[in-house]
């Protein structure tokens, strides 16, 4: 599980990647350390075909992988994220714990971005708990 302090927060549509992202970082600058979660706004046939019909998840350090989060749970400050065997071997961690260092609106905002993510897509987490 890898334990990181989120300072930095960004939840919405990111039109020209045609993309819905909650974006959290441990710093708002190029070389912040964290993970986005993307969907695209619209899915095509093709994204059907290669199984990227569901959410992605995007680390700083590189890997990106399909689906993957087992549970989700938002609990005031804290966001943890379990992952699947498969991710976890793609993303080098077994989860991730989110300190959020986050105000009250920011946190709710996050809840709502998660559960814009998740809702619906297949591979939904199977505990989707939030709770800002």
């Amino acid at each position: 599980m890898q334990h990181i302090e989120i300072h930095a927060c960004s939840v919405g549509p990111l039109e020209d990647l045609n993309a819905f992202v909650v974006a959290l970082y441990d710093r708002p600058d190029e070389s912040a350390v964290g993970l986005e979660i993307q969907k695209s706004i619209e899915l095509d046939e093709q994204d059907s075909a290669m199984g990227m019909d569901t959410y992605c998840l995007v680390s700083s350090h590189g890997p990106t992988f399909y689906g993957g989060v087992e549970s989700c749970v938002l609990r005031n400050e804290r966001l943890t994220l379990k992952l699947s065997a498969e991710a976890a071997c793609v993303l080098e961690v077994g989860g991730y714990e989110f300190h959020l260092m986050l105000g009250p609106k920011e946190r709710q905002l996050l809840a709502l971005g998660l559960a814009e993510l998740f809702h619906g897509m297949p591979q939904e987490p199977g505990e989707l708990i939030l709770e800002a």
